[in-house]
């Protein structure tokens, strides 16, 4: 199962990356109406994680004590999953009128990380998932998603 969630995150990774090559590369041929909409997406995905953080962390040390810091990476890496879905989003509205089949692969991998960040919203699931995988693991591939994350908008924000 360890194998399974580090080859997810990092085919997510891959994939995401790949999109953001083929939009930069193909900027030119993009229509100019949904530039304008990615940017504006664009623009809420980088203050939302410092929103949501803040929110979580608020709420788990004011009001549920118990399993602070599961419930911390639960709402980390259920994050990530979201901003991921957003990329994917972005990414395939951007390329449906240059390559179909990019689009699709995109609008498949925003479905399946959707899926994801809604399976893993429980803490129960959350946590039966992740049992056997210390937990700085999953923090550090969060951390990495996030870092790859913003290199994307960043990199789409410049294009756009």
């Amino acid at each position: 199962m360890n194998f399974l969630i580090i080859s997810i995150i990092l085919t997510f990774i891959l994939v995401i990356l790949s999109n953001t090559y083929f939009v930069t590369k193909n900027y030119k041929k993009l229509n100019s109406n949904d530039m304008k909409k990615a940017n504006l997406i664009l623009k809420i995905v980088r203050i939302s994680p410092i929103i949501v953080l803040s929110t979580m962390v608020i709420i788990i040390v004011v009001y549920l004590r118990t399993k602070c810091i599961i419930r911390l990476s639960h709402a980390w890496v259920v994050m990530q999953f979201w901003i991921f879905s957003t990329l994917f989003y972005v990414t395939s509205i951007l390329i449906r009128t240059t390559k179909k089949s990019a689009m699709i692969l995109s609008a498949i991998f925003m479905l399946l990380s959707v899926w994801i960040a809604i399976y893993l919203t429980p803490l129960n699931h959350y946590e039966s998932l992740l049992n056997n995988i210390n937990i700085i693991i999953v923090n550090i591939l969060a951390f990495i998603m996030l870092c790859i994350a913003y290199f994307v908008i960043i990199v789409l924000q410049k294009k756009l």
